[in-house]
């Protein structure tokens, strides 16, 4: 069975109130929804990103290169860029793979 946006988000952002989601860009390669919540009495925003496996052989891989990458960048003295780091769920995984891939 699929899975929906609010399932899907509960498994990486904790939240007392599900708001939205709803496209987010043009991308051309993954599907990325922008995801409204409460939490705590407040309204915050995330980006929630499906990787086209067709694209992306090995996920897993390529999550790992991401979080290493920002985890280097956050390092550096200096960088002042914001960077758009995977956020970990609660069992501290920045990826799910649901029955539908």
């Amino acid at each position: 069975m699929q899975m929906n946006h609010q399932e899907h988000t509960r498994l990486f952002i904790p939240f007392d109130r599900w708001l939205s989601a709803a496209p987010y860009g043009d991308g051309h390669i993954n599907d990325t929804f922008r995801v409204e919540v409460e939490h705590g009495g407040a309204v915050k925003a995330y980006l929630l990103q499906r990787i086209n496996r067709h694209v992306f052989r090995n996920p897993e891989r390529l999550m790992r290169n991401m979080q290493t990458v920002c985890e280097w960048l956050a390092e550096q003295e200096g960088y002042t860029y914001r960077v758009a780091a995977p956020l970990a769920g609660p069992d501290g995984r920045v990826l799910h793979t649901d029955d539908a891939g």
